[in-house]
This record gives C-alpha cells, structure tokens and sequence, in this order.
C-alpha cells in the first residue's frame, strides 16, 4: 500500500495532513471539510480506482494506491514494476522534499519509506489525455450522484453500467461578443481563448478582465450567451469550487460565501500556478492562463493557447448540470458576458467522418455500376442454339439435292 499525507485539493482521508480536514489528527482551530466532499455528501472517504475515474477530486493527490489500486503479493513475488498513467497525476517537479511511504494493507502498519531524490535522468514528457473508456458499475446512491454520460447522454438509473467516456472537447461561445469569440477546454489540457470585446468597450471600466468557470447555466429562453451583469447573474449561479480554494464568489460550502476556507480569517487565496499549480481553483482559467489586459481600449482583441494540466475534467462540465464561464472585472467582479459550456466538435474529427463518409458514397457508386455493367451483358448475352434450327440448316447431300 503507497500512502503520502500530502493533501492540496482537500480530499481529507484519515491519514490527510491539511489541517482544514475534519478527519485532521492533530488539534486545529478552523477543520470543516468533509472527506471526498467534491464527490459525495457522505462524509466518507471514497477513493478508488472507480470515483478517481469519475471525479479525481475524490481522491488525495497523493493517495496512489487509492486511484491504482494495491499492490499485491502472492506465490513468493517480491518485486513489482507497474505503471499507471492519469492526465490529474503529479509531476516530478511537485515531489521535491517529499517522501513515499508503503503500507501494510490489513493493519496499515508501515513497512518502508524512501525520499523523492532528484534523478540523474533526464525527465521524458509525455502527453496524456483525459480521454478515457472504463466501464463502472453503480452500486447505489453515492455512485449514482456522480455518473456522466454515455455517448453524449445522460444516464440516470442507479442500477446499472455506466460507461465513463470523454471523446468531446468544450467550448463557451460568446456570440453575443462577436462571432468567433470563444474559450476552448481540450481533452489533452490544451486550451484556446479568441475574445474580442470591442462591442462591451462602453462597459468595461477596469484595468483586466478575469474569466472563470460557473456552476451553472440556467436559462429558459435556450440562450447560449449574454451581455452585462444583470442578465448573466440570473443564469450563471456562482464560481465552481471543488476543491474548496474559496476563490471570490465560490460555490463551495466550506467557505460559507466569504473568502475565508472554514471561517479562517487568515486565508487568503492566492493562484500561482507557476510556483504551486495546486494553488489555483481548477475554474480559475484567467489565474492559469492570464488576465485580460483592457487599459488600452482600442486594443480589445485577445488571443491566448497552451495547456492546462489542472484542467477541471470535462465531464463534470456537463453534470450534474451545465457549467458556463463568466468574463468579470478583476476590480470589483462585476459581470461583462458570459457564454454556457457545450460540447465542442473536434474539426479533425468532423474532417475524418467527411473523408470517410465521401469514400462510402465513392465505393457506393462504382459498386452500382459494376452490378448495373453485370446486369447489361448478362442481358446481351445471346440465347443457346436450339438443336432442331441447327437439323433445318443441315446442307443437303448432293444425290438428295438432285430429287
């Protein structure tokens, strides 16, 4: 069993060393979050390899035998050599000055441990998409809550087989902006953000522009975007929070719609994702990807890209509701536009059904006129002599030619 204490996202197991978790052992003013809370309101530590699948937040980053599963041995094996890949693992750069400790699986009692050392080989990267196909069987409620779709369709029922799939990007659309203004969240972490607020260039009095996710959209009319504070504050609900970083505005119980993570009037939260990429809320997009910069009103236009490896994962953008993003000022919050979360068709993927289904109709029609080509001289093909008109036109022999 791998076990570390190191707890960013606040998933709190027993053995969790952030100090705002209930199940926190030591003595601590401020604990108030509930263990596995992003994923279930039981209170109860849930991760596994199956809710890690569903929703990574349920586990503790480091919980490694949670997400993967123990290592087992049997028949006398004494070594192991495994390797499992996960678009929400750490990076080698986050274990600095950590340590990896192995449990006994029945008394937990510890085994052995060893520090993370820095390695004379070089690190090799790799691109690792959250797409991924695993089939998971729900067992009751707490799985139930948190099950997303199967081809791009709900399923609700409590007793059944879900299938976990993520084979669509998303995209918030700001059309009521300008057309062809839109954010981007990839699969592979890759993100695009074309914006151009020319037509909000009255509205905007502040320096930056911040952009984040919401855990909404609730719109009657079947909108998909809207201009100015008081159209979006009725569809957008508040910031999307699942780790509990209490970023303004956040959704997340534990703050109590302040600022501060378990009534701390000490915390304060601070996103650099440069120095600590788990400091920042996963829907604090603008606190990864950078501020807009608005000081120069004639210069409205922004285009940004590169990859996001604390991207919130897509499926829970579309459940248990849709989520939208809000384009706000950084200086009092105040809501310029915002646009739903929809699926986003990749082109290369529209581009390959076309070639394909082009090559269908090709093979198609030469097939239709090889068998109407068949049809033709099968037709033209002359009919049998009939033995009788071959007698008839027997010549006659000489002597009875003569009668």
């Amino acid at each position: 069993m791998i076990y570390v204490k190191w707890d960013p996202w606040i998933a709190c197991s027993k053995s969790t060393a952030n100090s705002y978790c209930l199940t926190y052992s030591s003595t601590s003013e401020h604990k108030c979050v509930a263990s596995s809370s992003a994923y279930s309101n039981s209170g109860k530590y849930l991760c596994n390899q199956t809710t890690y699948q569903l929703n990574p937040f349920a586990c503790e980053v480091s919980d490694l035998d949670g997400k993967y599963g123990r290592l087992f041995l049997s028949n006398g094996n004494q070594t192991f050599i495994r390797t499992d890949v996960s678009f929400w693992e750490m990076k080698s750069s986050d274990l600095h000055a950590k340590s990896i400790v192995f449990h006994c699986g029945q008394s937990n009692d510890r085994a052995f441990c060893a520090p993370f050392n820095t390695s004379s080989y070089t690190a090799a990267t790799s691109s690792i998409s959250q797409t991924e196909k695993k089939r998971v069987v729900g067992v009751g409620k707490e799985e139930a809550l948190n099950k997303i779709w199967s081809d791009s369709k709900m399923l609700h029922s409590i007793y059944t087989i879900y299938i976990y799939k993520v084979d669509s990007n998303v995209k918030a659309s700001f059309e009521k902006l300008s057309k062809g203004s839109k954010i981007e969240l990839n699969a592979d972490g890759t993100y695009k953000v074309q914006l151009n607020l020319t037509s909000i260039k009255s509205s905007i009095n502040c320096e930056s522009v911040i952009y984040r996710i919401y855990n909404s959209w609730n719109d009657t009319n079947k909108e998909t975007s809207y201009i100015g504070n008081e159209k979006c504050s009725r569809v957008v609900g508040r910031v999307y929070d699942p780790t509990a970083t209490c970023l303004p505005n956040s959704d997340s119980k534990f703050c109590h719609h302040s600022p501060f993570l378990c009534n701390d009037t000490t915390y304060v939260y601070q996103c650099n994702s440069t120095a600590n990429r788990y400091s920042c809320s996963p829907s604090d997009l603008s606190g990864k990807y950078g501020a807009l910069h608005t000081l120069n009103l004639s210069r409205l236009y922004f285009s940004l890209n590169g990859v996001d490896d604390v991207m919130v994962p897509l499926n829970l953008l579309h459940y248990p509701n849709s989520k939208s993003i809000v384009l706000e000022c950084a200086s009092n919050n105040s809501i310029l536009a915002c646009a739903k979360l929809t699926f986003n068709v990749n082109s290369d993927d529209s581009s390959s059904s076309t070639v394909v289904i082009i090559i269908i109709i090709v093979f198609s029609i030469i097939g239709a006129i090889a068998v109407g080509v068949f049809i033709y001289l099968w037709c033209r093909k002359p009919a049998p002599a009939n033995p009788r008109d071959e007698e008839e036109n027997i010549p006659l022999h000489p002597r009875q030619q003569s009668l």
